[in-house]
This record gives structure tokens, sequence and C-alpha cells, in this order.
């Protein structure tokens, strides 16, 4: 397939992976043949070089943000379990609360897929299994925080009077 016509036929010198997903193979095929390459993204098991924004520490300081507010019910609509992005989000997220002296709630804790739709369905999800919505949300992207805010609105919540909502990325729109 490509990795053969063009990875070991060296019809190029070098690659730039856009992998964020825990176990994805690729990583161990360019290691095992010594091919040049950079991920976007850090990988969690093999010492590669890598770009990428310190996720842990940005969700960290999001939900910080939120607790520092007041806000003390706060979910969180993450991205894909198996995506590395998402668990260091989350790992942000927990970190909070409980340098706040907080746990988690998994009744709070919902996952989707990076799209708007995505966060949507999550938002559906948190508020029908929950009797009260949560004071906050914290949503592990812009994208996904789109979602959310319309699931809010049909259910008839506002923002942030009802419900505040902290996305992560930086997107123009959001």
């Amino acid at each position: 397939g490509i990795y053969q016509r063009f990875i070991r036929s060296r019809h190029v010198d070098g690659v730039v992976i856009l992998s964020s997903v825990v176990e994805d193979p690729i990583v161990e095929r360019l290691k095992d043949d010594k091919f040049p390459f950079v991920l976007i993204g850090r990988h969690p098991h093999h010492a590669v070089n890598f770009v990428d924004i310190d996720n842990r520490s940005a969700a960290r300081e999001a939900v910080v943000h939120l607790l520092e507010h007041g806000y003390r019910r706060i979910g969180i609509v993450g991205g894909p379990p198996n995506m590395i992005a998402s668990i260091d989000r989350y790992a942000g997220y927990v970190t909070a609360l409980q340098e706040a002296g907080r746990s988690p709630d998994p009744n709070l804790t919902v996952s989707a897929d990076f799209t708007r739709r995505g966060g949507y369905r999550a938002m559906q999800r948190l508020l029908a299994s929950n009797d009260t919505p949560p004071e906050a949300m914290f949503v592990a992207s812009d994208t996904m925080a789109s979602g959310v805010l319309q699931a809010l609105r049909d259910q008839g919540l506002r923002v942030p009077e009802d419900v505040a909502v902290m996305g992560f990325d930086g997107l123009d729109e959001a």
C-alpha cells in the first residue's frame, strides 16, 4: 500500500504524522524501519519526536478558572477515550477538581467524537441522566462546545446563567 510505495521505497525523506490514537501501528512500523518522522501530538508509550500543546495543563487551567468563579458541579464532555489529547484533557480536569478537594462525578462525565453533533448528543445524554444540570461544563473542544451550547438551548437552559460552558482550542467561531 501507501507505506510500501512511499516509506520503504524512500520516495520521501521523512514524514509528519498527525495521529493521536494511542495504539496507532504506524508509529511502531516507522520506528522499526528507522524512518525519520515527527508526530503531531505526543505518544504515551514511545520516546519519539513530537510537537504538541500541554493539553493536561491547559485543561487544568480551564477548570481552575471555572472553580475560581464559584462553580462546583462541573461536568465534562471529553473526546474519544483512545485519543491522547482526550486522555490528557480529562486528566487536567480531574487534577483541577482534586486540587480543589473535589472528586469527578461519573454522572457528569461523557465522551464524544470531537464533532459538533457528538457534543450535542453527549450533552443530551448528560442532561437526561441527571435530575439537575451541572453548574458548568468543561468541553474538550470548541467544536463540541458549539453542540453543547445548542443542546442546552434546546432544553431551555441559558448560558452562563443556568450552565456555564468552557470550550478548548481557541477557535475564532467559538
